[in-house]
């Protein structure tokens, strides 16, 4: 577990992107299947969960433009 400089845990965020049929994006398989998002992205949140620890898993969903 990481920690900040007074050795207090540190809280992580983990995100799972729904990608919609016909999105598009740069993937790059080089690098362990990248995926980079057009700027100015928006997202709607699916789900969210916080484990007793405060970490966070969110599901998005990316809204086409």
């Amino acid at each position: 577990r990481c920690t900040d400089i007074n050795n207090n845990p540190l809280r992580t965020i983990m995100y799972e992107i729904h990608l919609p049929k016909g999105a598009k994006v740069s993937r790059n398989l080089e690098h362990g299947g990248e995926v980079v998002m057009p700027r100015g992205a928006q997202y709607r949140v699916v789900d969210k969960k916080i484990a007793d620890n405060g970490d966070i898993e969110a599901v998005l969903e990316y809204i086409l433009p």
